[in-house]
């Protein structure tokens, strides 16, 4: 049977697309993202962006289009969405 380190997990996390460029990079304590999250494009432009507090997404998710650009945004209390706009083309 395999015995699983109980220590404390502390650090940043990264995950890579098959090219080897970041996808999401995020805090890690013990498995939860306390602090900001960002997921990227593979052309490294970030897809989207949140904050977690005590696991549970709170404020602005920002998400951008591929350009870069805010395409939309939603308000999280609580890890529940309580607010969302689009930008108009």
């Amino acid at each position: 049977m395999e015995k699983r380190d109980k220590r404390l997990q502390l650090g940043k996390k990264f995950n890579l697309y098959d090219s080897g460029k970041i996808k999401r990079e995020f805090n890690n304590v013990d498995g939860e993202p306390p602090g900001k999250y960002i997921e990227y494009y593979e052309s490294g432009k970030v897809q989207w962006e949140v904050n977690y507090v005590d696991g549970l997404r709170q404020g602005w998710m920002l998400i951008y289009d591929p350009n870069g650009n805010i395409s939309k945004q939603k308000r999280y209390t609580d890890d529940t969405c309580v607010e969302s706009s689009e930008r108009d083309e």
